[in-house]
């Protein structure tokens, strides 16, 4: 279904990225949550370790004093005195009662520590990831997958990978649909109708050569699609171990497509051998169909098994909020984006065609978004702002209380001029 931004031009996702938008806030605030829930851990177990450090100090203090007055540990003999036996057993419990004191206060910091890792707020990150990434993905996110057939009854078995430009992978269980074409194995004549390679073989009293090897009359029965790897392994049976070919189109480091007889029990028979040209071009068209009528199998995942971050598992990551951080950046450009081209105040706005001539439009308040961060601390509200929807307080003014100005300096008055002279003319 084709989605356009608000103001009708081309969006470049295939989905409603609004709905994506919500479930990926909210993997986030789990995410960030769990992260407040380690800092809290982490708050305790620092301070138990301060009040514990005092108190050993203080203890320190009592165990000299004790030393001072008693002395060390020491036996006494059953002869001795009354007098020293009853100092003896004085300095025995002193020294008793502070050991017993440093196991207690030891025993404090040890619980402290067990309190904070009981609560295990690292194991909330997968969860939360798998709640997201097995119903939405994140922009740009390319997709790998493993099947295998299940020989007799045993069920097909896939696995499929998800690997976002911004360093998260996914690996996911795949529940393949018993009505799926994937969910037994698959006779390649159902793909591609009289397929035929050359393969190296030895008939009996003769040299080996190259002799027509019919594909159409096997079975696929596993498949790897990787970015590093890309083969099929084709068996004689569905049902038992048999005879077959591996077929390697692409692998790590070479782009040479190659055939590979198997023994019944899976393994090489032969040394791989380079197929003609022609050859490649037939193997091609098979991949081709395989390609199209397995990726859907990425829209049936439902099991996140595994998740790296930068290829360290997300559980080991000391601060959770660091995989919320690199989630919010991966969708941020999006989000801003979606909100320049919406007319509305406030709304995100996406349209779909529907077909003939009609089309809907598909919107969210700012707030719709928002509410869902509302439990979190501020700091950690505030990793929400690279999607440009929270408003930010007013910067308040900053009064400055001026000094009181300095009194004006009057001039000193001006000295008083002498009485003029009177000069007395005889005349």
């Amino acid at each position: 279904m084709r989605y356009i931004y608000g103001d009708s031009t081309p969006f470049p996702l295939a989905e409603n990225f609004l709905v994506t938008l919500c479930a990926a806030t909210e993997a986030c605030v789990a995410i960030l949550r769990a992260d407040e829930i380690a800092d809290e851990g982490t708050r305790q177990v620092r301070d138990v370790e301060t009040k514990v450090t005092k108190e050993l100090a203080q203890l320190s203090v009592l165990a000299r004093k004790v030393e001072e007055h008693f002395g060390a540990e020491t036996t006494i003999a059953a002869s001795a005195a009354p007098t020293e036996l009853a100092t003896a057993r004085i300095c025995e419990l002193a020294w008793s009662t502070v050991k017993q004191a440093r196991a207690e206060i030891l025993q404090m910091r040890d619980a402290a520590v067990v309190a904070a890792n009981r609560s295990a707020p690292h194991a909330l990150v997968l969860p939360a990831l798998s709640a997201f990434l097995t119903e939405h993905q994140l922009p740009e996110t390319s997709w790998s997958i493993r099947w295998r057939a299940g020989l007799g009854a045993a069920a097909c078995r896939a696995e499929t990978y998800g690997r976002a430009p911004c360093g998260i992978e996914a690996t996911f269980e795949v529940d393949i649909p018993a009505t799926h074409i994937w969910s037994r194995p698959l006779r390649v004549a159902l793909l591609e109708k009289e397929i035929t390679i050359r393969l190296t073989r030895k008939p009996w009293l003769r040299k080996p050569r190259p002799c027509p090897e019919r594909l159409d009359k096997l079975f696929v029965t596993s498949i790897v699609h990787t970015p590093e790897r890309a083969a099929m392994t084709l068996q004689r049976s569905a049902k038992e171990p048999s005879e077959g070919v591996e077929i390697v189109l692409r692998s790590e480091g070479s782009s040479e497509v190659t055939a590979t007889r198997l023994g019944k029990n899976g393994a090489p028979s032969r040394a791989p051998e380079q197929l003609n040209p022609s050859d490649v071009a037939a193997v091609n068209r098979l991949w081709a169909r395989i390609e199209n009528t397995i990726s859907d199998l990425v829209c049936h995942r439902r099991r996140l098994t595994a998740a790296t971050m930068s290829g360290i598992p997300v559980g080991e990551i000391v601060h959770p909020e660091a995989v919320a951080e690199v989630l919010i950046q991966a969708i941020a450009p999006i989000v801003r984006e979606i909100a320049i081209r919406t007319a509305t105040p406030r709304e995100l706005a996406l349209k779909r065609y529907l077909g003939d001539g009609r089309r809907e439009e598909l919107f969210i308040s700012y707030d719709t978004v928002l509410e869902r961060i509302t439990t979190l601390t501020e700091r950690h509200q505030a990793k929400f702002d690279a999607f440009g929807l929270r408003e930010r307080p007013a910067p308040r003014a900053v009064v400055r209380k001026l000094p009181p100005p300095a009194p004006v300096r009057q001039p000193p008055p001006a000295p008083a001029r002498p009485p003029p002279l009177l000069r007395v003319v005889n005349g």
